[in-house]
């Protein structure tokens, strides 16, 4: 699929949101940290047990009165199993990517553990224990981080995205699988950017077939494509659109997450965490200058709406 003239449009947005941040959490929480996270391993020491909980269930749903298409989703459970063992590099970097807590840091709060509480072999050091860890951190910041970090801009450097080459030039084409699985038959409108109407769910599909009068363009973020650092591990919204207001002369640019869930209460723990990390990283880009207005939507809430509400 391409990407077509629409994109000359949201190339300035485009750019910003592939422009790099590094996460840094505030100078005060760096002092915490390495006594905070100690005492969390002691009082969780289970995770080392060489068990992982987890199982998986699946859920058909879709709209196939309207379409005679339907979705199988994959809800997460608990179960009990076997872990596969890591060396310990991969083991700390894995939960540096998740957490982005320092590699030197994690280091020094398992040879504490290992010194003070209980040694720790080979057999400590499995994905069962990243996941225990993740579950207890994540409970954990939520409490205690979410409001003691902050972004800071790198300097720019050209580079290759899911979107363009190095030097900027538009790609031709990209993987229908990098912004969609399922595909609706015809044509999306003029001002979306892709030639081809591809989905993960039917919010989204409602989103690209619906056309807002305001809208100048907007287009799927393809999959993981923009990585925006969080306390949850690496974060790529959903959708981008270019509005203008309604004198026509004044222009707003809007990232929507979509969450295709009824409430927000039944968003994930990792998934808010995401969303506020994110929230706080739009409100960066727009401390250096470059105002972007960003929203979750949920099911039933419609496009049109979201953006009025911006636009007022």
């Amino acid at each position: 699929m391409s990407a077509p003239a629409p994109y000359q449009e949201l190339k300035a947005l485009w750019e910003k949101l592939n422009q790099r941040y590094l996460f840094h959490y505030d100078k005060d929480i760096e002092k915490e940290l390495p006594e905070a996270l100690f005492q969390l391993l002691r009082e969780h020491s289970g995770i080392f047990s060489g068990m992982v909980l987890h199982s998986e269930r699946a859920k058909i749903q879709g709209d196939a009165a309207q379409t005679g298409r339907m979705m199988v989703a994959r809800e997460s459970g608990m179960t009990v199993g076997f872990a596969q063992h890591l060396s310990y590099g991969v083991f700390l970097r894995r939960l540096s990517s998740a957490t982005n807590l320092p590699l030197p840091l994690l280091h020094d709060i398992f040879v504490r553990y290992a010194r003070e509480v209980a040694p720790l072999g080979a057999a400590a050091f499995t994905e069962a224990t990243v996941q225990g860890f993740l579950s207890v951190f994540l409970d954990w910041q939520e409490t205690h981080l979410l409001s003691r970090f902050h972004y800071k801009q790198m300097p720019r450097q050209d580079k290759e995205t899911k979107l363009t080459y190095a030097d900027g030039a538009l790609k031709p084409s990209l993987p229908q699988a990098d912004v969609g699985i399922y595909v609706e038959e015809g044509l999306p409108l003029a001002k979306y950017l892709y030639d081809v109407i591809a989905y993960d769910s039917p919010l989204e599909k409602q989103n690209i077939l619906s056309d807002i009068e305001n809208v100048s363009v907007y287009g799927k973020i393809p999959r993981r494509s923009i990585a925006i650092p969080t306390l949850a591990g690496m974060y790529s919204p959903d959708f981008m659109y270019v509005v203008k207001k309604k004198d026509g002369t004044t222009e707003l640019n809007v990232v929507i997450e979509t969450k295709d869930v009824k409430k927000r209460e039944d968003l994930r723990g990792d998934e808010k965490v995401k969303i506020r990390c994110a929230e706080r990283f739009f409100e960066s880009l727009k401390e250096d200058g470059f105002a972007v207005k960003f929203r979750t939507q949920i099911r039933h809430e419609e496009m049109k709406n979201i953006l009025d509400e911006l636009m007022e």
